[in-house]
């Protein structure tokens, strides 16, 4: 008998809730449910699925499936939706209390909230049409709620996405009696994917202390971990550890090898055994170079279409997904067979121990956690000079369409602040 019928919401003409930027229910829910099946297939459970691919389903033809396939439970994921932008988090549904519906729904609740560590709404009753036609036990649960804004910002990033699968695996187990067997892919890894977890102005003071010049020939190097953030942000990238892979690949810019600075590649791009210096790739702006590398390390850390026009020469040549951890980006690190370095031993490990130190420098005065907005945004250029932090104050001055005093630009970052 099959363990559990897993049911991924809406599909095909029926995109289901859709979010304040175009995010479908529909894909979300196909994610997830593809994601959470194969870590139950791992545990040994026997799962199918009432759709794998985005093809409508009717609700009827769902508990069909079910019954067909005589499985022991169904549970069916969903993406909340209401009509305020201020709801928040997560809630399962049985069909009636009492029963084992209900408490595999508790299950589920349970697991999925301890993984997500959204607002806990508790177990709820619907008279749901998969719940009321399905022969077997069944919950459904509603992950997050898209049609609020930071929630719909969570279900972008492939890290959380991870987490609620994981979530819903171990709920479903946990309910069944089997005890969770850890492969190691989630155990102690750092995912590439996500929010920075570190302030840029702890990425470039840790920079500067590296480097003892903190200045490219392109880009003074406050200006550049601010391109880093804004890069990293819209991807979906983790802006601090592309920033300690740039550490890493260029001695905290002082280069030496066979990359040049004028060349913008900040990681090695195209910089293979064998090559001349200046072989590499090599892009017009720090901007663009910044962009090559964050869409380098997205090919390998997701599976997720790129926000913006392809810059990566390389990006084709990944096996999309294949390292979703910064300790598989080495190739002889990596359970897949692939990665960032050849051989590679050990290079995850490196960007890791770089960002590790990172972490142990001071958080500017007066910023919020995790914050990404750049750091000469959030103080006086005065109190900045004087930390060493920004080297080039002129830069700021002329960045502003007429001439304006550093006293000038402290009030109106002041204002800002307010």
């Amino acid at each position: 008998m099959l363990d559990i019928m897993i049911d991924a919401g809406h599909g095909g003409s029926d995109p289901g809730a859709v979010g304040p930027t175009s995010l479908k229910e529909k894909d979300i829910t196909l994610k997830l449910a593809n994601k959470a099946g194969a870590l139950l297939k791992q545990q040994g459970i026997s799962i199918a699925h009432t759709r794998t691919t985005d093809v409508f389903v009717g609700l009827s033809d769902r508990a069909v499936i079910a019954n067909s396939a005589a499985a022991k439970y169904f549970l069916s994921i969903h993406i909340n939706s209401s009509g305020s932008s201020a709801s928040t988090g997560t809630e399962t549904y049985a069909l009636a209390a009492g029963g084992e519906g209900e408490k595999l729904a508790k299950a589920m609740q349970q697991s999925l909230v301890k993984s997500i560590g959204l607002t806990d709404r508790g177990v709820k009753f619907a008279n749901f049409a998969v719940l009321r036609e399905t022969k077997m036990p069944a919950a459904l649960v509603e992950v997050c709620f898209i049609n609020n804004p930071n929630e719909e910002a969570l279900l972008r990033n492939e890290a959380f996405l991870d987490k609620a699968a994981l979530g819903i695996a171990k709920g479903a187990a946990a309910f069944l009696g089997i005890s969770w067997k850890d492969g190691g892919e989630q155990k102690n890894l750092t995912p590439i994917m996500g929010a920075s977890q570190l302030h840029t102005s702890q990425m470039i003071s840790y920079a500067v202390k590296g480097n003892g010049s903190p200045k490219l020939p392109n880009c003074p190097l406050e200006e550049l971990a601010g391109l880093f953030a804004e890069e990293a942000e819209i991807e979906g990238v983790r802006a601090d550890v592309a920033w300690a892979q740039s550490l890493k690949e260029t001695g905290y810019f002082k280069y030496g090898g066979i990359v040049l600075p004028e060349q913008n590649n900040y990681a090695g791009i195209g910089a293979l055994n064998g090559n001349r210096q200046g072989q590499a790739a090599s892009f017009d702006s720090p901007r663009i170079g910044v962009r090559a590398q964050i869409q380098h390390l997205k090919a390998y850390a997701s599976t997720e279409a790129l926000k913006q026009e392809l810059v990566d020469p390389r990006f084709g040549l990944v096996k999309r997904g294949s390292a979703r951890y910064v300790e598989w980006l080495g190739y002889e690190d990596n359970p897949n067979g692939v990665g960032w370095a050849y051989p590679g031993r050990g290079y995850g490990g490196g960007i890791m121990n770089i960002l590790n130190a990172m972490s142990n420098e001071p958080v500017t005065p007066g910023t919020s956690e995790n914050s990404n907005i750049p750091v000469w945004q959030r103080e006086g250029l005065e109190k900045l000079v004087a930390k060493g932090i920004i080297q080039t104050p002129g830069y700021w001055t002329d960045k502003m369409d007429q001439p304006i005093t550093v006293g000038e630009v402290i009030g109106i970052l002041g204002k800002m602040v307010d």
